[in-house]
């Protein structure tokens, strides 16, 4: 994965007005984003489904809807979008009940054009490095895993280099560990690192065999062999022979 700082931002501005969304458009023109923009609140909801921006630009006072309730939509398709609202009649309490729906910025109408680049850009710079970060984190998992195992710890990924030695030589294999700690993925692992990795895997859970019935189990039995044996049975050894036999 190429990892990059220059991601395009996507940013959708919500207005009613033209001439506001023609200052936006024009005056962040050029600054690495992808715009759109909305004259209803139905178009810029359909948008926001659609493109999934990263920041939007929403006006509070809309017709049909208010921004209020635009917002809360955003935030039910995308918490994760950036949503400045804009009015032109700032008040204290509509702001609070903003931040508290979802919105992470308040911008007053008409719009100053140096305090909307300079916000669009922090938003924007923001959106980037979460992106890099989800990217560092995806090929940090990529690089932590090992055949269906998970580990990033010193421990771990020492029990892998001893798997990777050991599954290309070794028939014969103890492996032990507390309940839960993934025995079962070890075995796996080393029979699929192995030469006979195209062979079967055979998984016999011991402590589920009774006891009376544990060499048929292993070994199979013919027709007849005993009371109950209505007719043959191939046993485990058999049926992973050529292959991996894991008795748990």
């Amino acid at each position: 994965m190429t990892l990059t700082f220059d991601l395009p931002i996507t940013l959708l501005a919500i207005d009613d007005d033209p001439q506001c969304l023609e200052l936006i458009s024009e005056a962040l023109a050029g600054d690495g984003l992808q715009i759109f923009t909305a004259g209803t609140p139905e178009e810029g909801l359909e948008l926001v489904s659609h493109r999934h921006p990263q920041i939007v630009l929403l006006d509070l006072m809309l017709p049909r809807l208010s921004g209020i309730e635009v917002l809360e939509r955003i935030m039910r398709i995308d918490p994760g979008i950036d949503v400045v609202l804009m009015t032109a009649h700032y008040s204290t309490e509509s702001a609070v009940e903003a931040i508290k729906k979802g919105a992470c910025d308040y911008m007053n109408k008409p719009l100053a054009i140096q305090a909307l680049r300079r916000k669009v850009g922090e938003l924007a710079a923001a959106a980037r490095k979460r992106h890099f970060a989800q990217q560092l984190d995806g090929d940090l998992l990529a690089a932590s895993q090992f055949q269906q195992m998970v580990g990033r710890s010193p421990l771990m990924s020492e029990m892998f280099a001893v798997i990777r030695r050991v599954a290309p030589h070794f028939r014969d294999c103890p492996i032990t560990g507390a309940t839960g700690t993934g025995k079962e993925l070890v075995a796996r692992a080393l029979h699929q690192l192995s030469p006979v990795s195209g062979m079967p895997f055979v998984v016999c859970n011991c402590s589920a065999v009774v006891e009376t019935l544990f060499e048929s189990e292993l070994f199979g039995h013919v027709k007849g062999a005993f009371t109950g044996a209505t007719g043959d049975k191939v046993g485990l050894f058999e049926y992973a022979h050529g292959g991996m036999l894991f008795l748990d």
